[in-house]
């Protein structure tokens, strides 16, 4: 793990885009958009997934800025791509932490929301809130 500057241990998971399923509080979804880079930072008793969201393959030109409109309203994030999935489930069982949250930036905002991960056989699945 790399130390960054403000004493967080991080490691980079992803930098290249896996695709991610957000869940919205109203019953919406998508699967239209990407986590362009995917780290997870540590520090001291918390363990932080941080992903960068971009659009992804097959995104519209308002993907983006729909997430920036309902970024407080995010219900669970869905990662499918394989090699991201067992890093991080490897990673988060080492470190056995009790704090864990995901951070979500896009276009210079960021929300942050405490997490619980559930992995399942073809996705892990952050519940926020």
């Amino acid at each position: 793990m790399k130390k960054t500057t403000n004493g967080f241990r991080q490691r980079v998971l992803c930098s290249s885009p896996a695709p991610i399923i957000l869940s919205y509080i109203d019953g919406s979804w998508t699967d239209r958009l990407a986590g362009g880079r995917v780290a997870l930072g540590v520090d001291g008793r918390a363990a932080t997934l941080t992903i960068e969201v971009r659009p992804g393959a097959r995104a519209e030109k308002g993907e983006v800025g729909d997430f920036l409109r309902k970024r407080h309203s995010i219900e669970s994030v869905q990662i499918t791509r394989r090699g991201l999935r067992k890093r991080l489930r490897a990673l988060l069982h080492a470190a056995e932490l009790p704090e864990f949250s995901v951070r979500l930036t896009a276009g210079g905002r960021v929300v942050v929301y405490p997490a619980n991960a559930f992995f399942g056989p073809d996705a892990v699945t952050l519940n926020l809130g």
